[in-house]
C-alpha cells in the first residue's frame, strides 16, 4: 500500500509540473503591422519570422508604402520574465519612396504578473529624415512622426489595447521621449507596444522603442505549478484517508 502510495504521488505531481509548463508555453509573442489596405501578422517561430530565437520576432519585408527592415521585437524569456516584464522593438529602417503612409505596428505578449505597484517605463528614441540626406548633414528635412504608446489586457487578449499605461508624441526629426506611470495586475495579462509612423515620400525612419515593468513585490513564475503540486498532494491525502476507512 505504501507503494502504491508513493506512485500515485509521484503520477500526480508530474502531471501537474507537465500541466504548469504546457501553460507557460503557450504563451507566444505576436507582431502585427498594417498600413492602408496591407496587414501582416507574424507570430513568435511562425511564418514570417526570420529569428529563431524563442522570444524574438524579426520581419524584413514590404508593408504598404513601407519597405525595409522593420525590426526585431523581443520579449521574455529573451528579455525580462512574467513579473519583470520588458518589451523591446528596434525599427532598423522603414522607407517609403515614391509616396508616404501610415504604419500601424503592435507588438505584444501574454502570461504576465502577477505584478503589485509596478513602475512603468517607456522609452523612445530615433530619427526620422529625408531619404536624400543623413542625420548630422545639412540640411535634413524631417518627413514623418512617430507615435509611441503602451496597452495591458488582463484578458491576457494578445495585442489587447484595453488599457492605456503611457502615451508619447507625436515625435519628429531625432528624438528622444521618456514616460512613466504606475501599473498593478494579476496573472494571465498581456502587454503591448503600439508604434504610430506617420512618414512621407522618400523617407526614412528608425527607432528603438522599450516597456518595462519592475515591482519590489514579485509572485513567483512557478506559482502555478505550485498550485498543481499542492492539488496534487490533497487529492493523495484525500486517497490515503479513504484508503484507511475502507481497510
Amino acid at each position: 500500500m505504501a507503494q502504491s502510495r508513493t506512485i500515485l504521488l509521484a503520477s500526480l505531481g508530474i502531471i501537474a509540473l507537465q500541466v504548469a509548463f504546457i501553460s507557460k508555453a503557450s504563451a507566444q509573442a505576436e507582431l502585427s503591422l498594417s498600413s492602408g489596405t496591407s496587414f501582416v501578422l507574424i507570430m513568435d517561430n511562425g511564418l514570417g519570422d526570420v529569428d529563431s530565437q524563442v522570444g524574438s520576432i524579426q520581419f524584413n519585408g514590404s508593408v504598404g508604402a513601407f519597405t525595409g527592415a522593420f525590426g526585431i521585437g523581443t520579449t521574455k524569456p529573451l528579455n525580462g520574465s512574467a513579473t519583470q516584464p520588458q518589451l523591446t522593438f528596434n525599427a532598423l529602417g522603414l522607407r517609403t519612396f515614391d509616396q508616404g503612409g501610415v504604419l500601424t505596428i503592435l507588438f505584444g505578449d501574454t502570461d504576465f504578473g502577477s505584478v503589485s505597484n509596478g513602475a512603468v517605463s517607456a522609452h523612445i528614441g530615433g530619427t526620422t529624415f529625408d531619404f536624400g540626406t543623413q542625420p548630422g548633414s545639412s540640411p535634413v528635412t524631417a518627413t514623418g512622426q512617430v507615435s509611441y504608446l503602451t496597452f495591458m489586457d488582463s484578458g491576457n487578449t494578445p495585442l489587447g489595447t484595453t488599457a492605456a499605461l503611457t502615451t508619447q508624441g507625436p515625435l519628429g526629426g531625432t528624438f528622444v521621449d521618456n514616460a512613466s506611470a504606475n501599473a498593478t495586475f494579476g496573472s494571465n495579462t498581456s502587454l503591448t507596444q503600439e508604434i504610430i509612423v506617420a512618414q512621407g515620400p522618400d523617407a526614412i525612419t528608425e527607432f528603438r522603442a522599450t516597456l518595462r515593468i519592475t515591482s519590489a513585490l514579485i509572485a513567483p513564475d512557478n506559482g502555478s505549478a505550485i498550485g498543481l503540486f499542492a492539488a496534487a498532494l490533497l487529492a493523495l491525502e484525500v486517497y490515503r484517508r479513504r484508503s484507511r476507512a475502507a481497510s
